[in-house]
């Protein structure tokens, strides 16, 4: 009576080869932390000279300005590794959803011969 219908849904899938590799990405925060907690710790440059005229007035070039940035390309690029060694996949997978149904089929004859009237 019913016919068994069968119909394909294409999806994109994101998924990793080794999903527990990212549990790596929870030690970035601690590991950012350990600089940040020693610089904090640190003695500043102005109480390790008694006297400051003897260090004079320094400029700050761009190498300086920039020196911050790089504990944070480090992180970064850490954090891409590790990304790059869990394998991120992404394919396409194919969903067949069955379900069933009544067909109806409905045909018309329009020929010359059903053209005529019967009484």
């Amino acid at each position: 009576m019913g016919q068994l219908v069968r119909q394909g849904q294409l999806q994109m899938n994101l998924g990793f080869a080794e999903p527990r590799l990212l549990a790596l990405l929870v030690l970035i925060p601690f590991l950012a932390a350990t600089p940040l907690w020693a610089a904090w710790t640190r003695q500043p440059a102005s109480m390790r000279y008694a006297y400051n005229l003897l260090v004079g007035d320094q400029r700050r070039s761009w190498r300086l300005l920039m020196r911050g940035s790089l504990p944070v390309l480090r992180f970064l690029a850490l954090i891409l590794i590790i990304l790059a060694i869990a394998r991120p996949q992404i394919g396409e997978a194919r969903q067949i959803v069955e379900s069933e149904g009544i067909d109806i089929a409905m045909a018309l004859d329009i020929s010359g011969s059903m053209a005529s009237l019967d009484f």
